[in-house]
This record gives structure tokens, C-alpha cells and sequence, in this order.
């Protein structure tokens, strides 16, 4: 079964102009993209979320 695995931040552009904020993880041996907008706001509510549920589905430490 192939995970996704390795999420990670890329940000395209210049700092003067509204970047593209992404999202990125691999997958098998490939990188995908997950998530992309401009919204910085919106970026940041996805990120957390991605945070949130990818701290759910670690095993629990006995």
C-alpha cells in the first residue's frame, strides 16, 4: 500500500506580489500537491487543520 508521506511548504513567487502558498507531500515515489492558493488566511486554516489530522492518525504511545 502506498502512503503519502513527507508533507511540506512551498511558496512560488516574489514576496511583492500575493505568492502561491502550497501544500506538497510524496506519494509512492512521486511529489503531489495538495493544497495551492494566494489566500494566506485560507493557507494558513488548511495547514492547521492538515496539522490536526495528521496528529490523529499517529499510534498512540503506551
Amino acid at each position: 500500500m502506498t502512503e503519502l508521506r513527507g508533507a511540506y511548504i512551498v511558496r512560488h513567487g516574489s514576496p511583492s506580489i500575493r505568492p502561491l502558498l502550497e501544500i506538497r507531500a510524496r506519494y509512492g515515489s512521486s511529489d503531489v500537491s495538495l493544497f495551492s492558493t494566494t489566500d494566506a488566511r485560507t493557507f494558513g486554516q488548511v495547514r492547521r487543520a492538515l496539522i490536526r489530522a495528521l496528529e490523529q492518525c499517529k499510534p498512540a504511545r503506551s
